[in-house]
């Protein structure tokens, strides 16, 4: 079977996916649902959060597994599975984002021509 690693997007925690991990650990699955720095429980100061704090985050996560894993990314959660996926690819079987995939590099302005926030 698969180990899941679920990634939650802004303004939510791991506790988003709790009606999730039973289902897959019930098809016999493994399905780990941390909380990224800043959120949910992890008391990471907001100053300190970032995209790479994310990542690192998640690459935690990938390194402690014995094997690859199917990577789920929600949201802005997505973008951080992204660059996760890009510093350790060997890490990764399978990605899934609900969201824009950012390739290395890429901005919002390279996808949109213009700021998203102006």
């Amino acid at each position: 079977m698969s180990t899941f690693v679920l990634v939650h997007g802004g303004w939510n925690g791991g506790w988003c996916w709790e009606k999730v991990v039973p289902l897959l650990e019930e098809a016999g699955h493994e399905a780990l649902a941390p909380d990224l720095p800043g959120s949910g429980d992890d008391p990471t100061p907001i100053p300190e959060v970032s995209l790479q704090g994310y990542a690192d985050r998640i690459s935690g996560v990938l390194d402690a597994q014995p094997g690859p894993v199917v990577l789920v990314g929600h949201s802005s959660g997505g973008t951080a599975v992204s660059q996760a996926a890009e510093q350790r690819p060997d890490k990764v079987e399978t990605q899934d984002s609900s969201c824009h995939r950012f390739w290395q590099g890429e901005t919002l302005w390279h996808r949109h021509g213009h700021s998203p926030f102006f």
